[in-house]
Parts: structure tokens; C-alpha cells; sequence
């Protein structure tokens, strides 16, 4: 996979990989999920003005377009923590 610093393509070995675990039944636990998510949340909370700062510079969003992305995002991971034990349960895949 990818490292921090170079710039390498995906490929399917890495795919296969990553699916290897999940198709054996070996997946996180929801309380690491759980944690995960709000480790999300309070990241992007805590560094809020950069990632503003980055959307304006980046992006050239006007500081309330950037908020309201900032704002969507936020709302994504609470959906996500509320629905995360529905989309953990085990599902038939025809």
C-alpha cells in the first residue's frame, strides 16, 4: 500500500489484501468503530479553522460555503454513529 510521502498506485493485491480479513469474518469490533469515529469528530473539531483555512486556500470556499461543509461532515459521522450497529449486522449476499 501507499506510503506517508510517496505516491504509489492501489492495486489489486492491496484490494485482495484488505479483503482477506473481512471475508474470513475477522472485523473490527463496534466499540473500536465507535472510537473511531469519534476520534473523527473530535479531530475535525479541534483543527477546524485549518481545515477552513484549507478549504478557502485550496478550494477558494467563502468562509460560510466552507462551514456548512465542515458542518456536513460532522452531521455524516453522527448518522454514521447511529446506524453503525445496522450496517454491522451480518447480512445474506445473494
Amino acid at each position: 500500500m501507499a506510503q506517508a510521502g510517496r505516491a504509489t498506485a492501489f492495486t489489486d493485491a492491496d484490494l485482495q489484501r484488505m479483503r482477506e480479513p473481512v471475508l474470513r469474518g475477522i472485523t473490527q469490533p463496534e466499540r473500536w468503530r465507535r472510537e473511531q469515529l469519534q476520534r473523527l469528530r473530535n479531530l475535525v473539531s479541534e483543527h477546524e479553522s485549518a481545515i477552513l483555512q484549507a478549504l478557502h486556500q485550496d478550494l477558494a470556499k467563502p468562509p460560510l460555503e466552507a462551514m456548512a461543509e465542515v458542518v456536513a461532515l460532522l452531521q455524516e459521522l453522527k448518522l454514521a454513529e447511529r446506524r453503525l450497529r445496522s450496517w454491522m449486522r451480518p447480512r445474506r449476499i445473494p
